[in-house]
């Protein structure tokens, strides 16, 4: 799926808090669509070991 390549190719840059919110709700978002529970899930887990050093990140990752 488009969306889930996308949010990922957003991820390698750095961003601010803001922007790190927005990335959330888009993933709430995506939770909706059939099948996108798991692949949601599987984003954040890699996001949670590749971007561990990014604390806002990580705590708006816990909203979710």
């Amino acid at each position: 799926m488009l969306f889930f390549f996308h949010i990922n190719k957003l991820a390698k840059n750095t961003a601010d808090r803001k922007i790190y919110q927005e990335w959330v709700r888009i993933l709430k978002l995506m939770k909706q669509i059939s099948g996108g529970n798991d692949k949601v899930e599987k984003i954040v887990s890699q996001w949670r070991i590749t971007y561990k050093n990014r604390r806002a990140l990580m705590d708006e990752l816990k909203k979710l």
